[in-house]
């Protein structure tokens, strides 16, 4: 109502989101490419609700695109830092993407640092399901680092 611009913009990026999330419904992965388009739908939606104050520094090299990764992965990585971080003008939030070799394996690293929000009670429950999701896929673990300053999830990139 006092922005329709906004409400057309965040219109938009919600029905694509929509549509995303109908279009891989019934797949175990998809391309980390197709990820990553649609983190970009999914921060643009979330930059209309909080403002521009979440960044994304992808650092993933193009080389690793074409990797399947199980859909909505980054999505919920990222929903997470929202839900439990201080997101605001005065507070930016800054997520990066890399990638790292760890056991001669290539992982998807998303680390934020760490600005917990007063009250909010974690249930767990959202990495706890990405984290079944993995150990069926490939029958590995998410390794989560957790210091004061600094939250990082690592997520095993999967070769079929």
């Amino acid at each position: 109502e006092y922005n329709p611009m906004n409400a057309i913009e965040f219109t938009r990026n919600l029905a694509d989101t929509y549509r995303y999330i109908l279009y891989c419904q019934d797949k175990h992965t998809i391309p980390l490419k197709e990820e990553l388009d649609f983190l970009n739908t999914y921060i643009l939606l979330q930059k209309v609700r909080l403002g521009d104050c979440l960044a994304i520094d992808n650092r993933i090299d193009d080389k690793y695109w074409d990797v399947p990764i199980p859909p909505l992965t980054l999505q919920l990585l990222i929903e997470n830092v929202i839900k439990h971080n201080v997101i605001s003008i005065s507070k930016p939030m800054k997520v990066c993407l890399t990638t790292e070799m760890l056991n001669n394996e290539i992982w998807l690293s998303v680390s934020n640092p760490i600005k917990l929000k007063q009250g909010v009670i974690s249930s767990g429950k959202g990495l706890m399901n990405l984290s079944q999701r993995y150990k069926l896929l490939c029958n590995r673990e998410l390794i989560i680092e957790n210091d004061e300053d600094k939250f990082i999830i690592k997520v095993p990139l999967l070769y079929e």
